[in-house]
């Protein structure tokens, strides 16, 4: 496999214009916390409406959530009025399956991009500053998958061009895009956040981010 090009904030020294849709991934039952984790207090909203805010506030020209599990309740909360809410009825069948329902949403309603950031709602410490790095290091129309880099692994957020839709609407079950980027690794350049992004599965979690939070207020 061929080893991505690797960047930091430090070397982006370009701005493409391209035209990127966001992808919100919030259809899971959160199971492992017991209860709604996109409905956890955050900055004085929830989680899920802290990652959407962060999302909009990005350069990105569209955002789409993808609500699941206690879907009612949870879009009730949205104060966006910017989203497009998508709601997967199956969303139980995994995280794979969801992405596939989002970009099939987003293929329906033909929607004009270059690229697709694909994120997730429970990673607090991705700010529109962040979501703004993958975009400027993006080049549209050149096969290009931007993805994050977590020590030996790639991730989201990631943005894939728009000629790995057909891969993406084939993803099924709890598998995400991870092995449509292993498998693209040519063509892949890896981001290299500041600190580590750490995704909210338990209370324990949670609790740790809220304290680092606000350890200085």
């Amino acid at each position: 496999m061929k080893s991505p090009k690797i960047f930091t904030s430090s070397k982006l020294s370009h701005s493409n214009i391209s035209k990127i849709g966001i992808l919100i991934l919030a259809a899971g039952a959160s199971k492992r916390m017991g209860l709604p984790k996109q409905l956890l207090p955050w900055n004085g909203s929830t989680l899920l409406n802290h990652t959407l805010t962060q999302a909009e506030l990005s350069i990105a020209n569209e955002v789409h959530v993808v609500l699941g599990a206690n879907a009612d309740k949870i879009k009730k909360s949205i104060e966006s009025s910017m989203a497009t809410v998508h709601v997967y009825h199956e969303w139980d069948s995994g995280l794979g399956s969801s992405i596939a329902y989002g970009v099939k949403q987003i293929i329906k309603n033909e929607c004009q991009i270059d690229g697709l950031l694909i994120m997730l709602s429970d990673q607090p410490e991705v700010d529109s500053n962040y979501l703004n790095s993958l975009i400027q290091m993006y080049i549209p129309k050149m096969k290009q998958i931007a993805a994050t880099s977590y020590s030996s692994n790639l991730g989201v957020p990631a943005i894939f061009d728009v000629c790995y839709f057909d891969e993406l609407v084939k993803l099924n079950g709890d598998t995400g895009a991870k092995q449509i980027i292993i498998n693209n690794s040519a063509n892949v350049i890896a981001f290299v956040p500041e600190k580590y992004l750490i995704d909210i599965d338990t209370l324990e979690t949670y609790e740790m981010l809220i304290k680092g939070q606000f350890k200085n207020h």
